[in-house]
């Protein structure tokens, strides 16, 4: 999926941007790290065997969630329905970021057509 940050909440989003994912690449591959315990906080209250494995900036920054079961895409899909996903994205974002603020998205796009990939894709090893 993709995150859309809120201009007016960051100020200079490519900066942003930059500053979220390489403090990502940190932390993700340092299980020391001194803000891993709140990432893998908020990453906990999703409350499925979720993982973010990626997250990159393109024009947006690119994230890649990794769900092992089908239920676990379908629990993360109704909570990006809900806009409870986006929630959980803004906090992370702001943590990573270091700001004094919140950082907004305004958007959190999910296509159905990738959403029914990782269905089918799960849905082929059930049974």
């Amino acid at each position: 999926m993709d995150a859309e940050l809120d201009e007016s909440s960051v100020g200079h989003v490519k900066q942003t941007e930059s500053r979220i994912v390489s403090r990502w690449i940190e932390v993700s591959a340092n299980e020391q790290h001194d803000i891993r315990p709140c990432v893998d906080g908020i990453l906990y209250r999703l409350d499925f065997p979720t993982k973010l494995l990626v997250m990159e900036a393109s024009d947006n920054i690119a994230l890649v969630f990794v769900c092992l079961t089908l239920s676990a895409v379908e629990s993360l899909r109704d909570l990006w329905c809900r806009g409870q996903l986006k929630d959980f994205v803004e906090e992370l974002f702001t943590l990573l970021s270091d700001a004094r603020e919140p950082v907004n998205i305004n958007r959190l796009i999910w296509p159905q057509e990738h959403y029914e990939q990782c269905r089918s894709h799960l849905q082929s090893f059930q049974g």
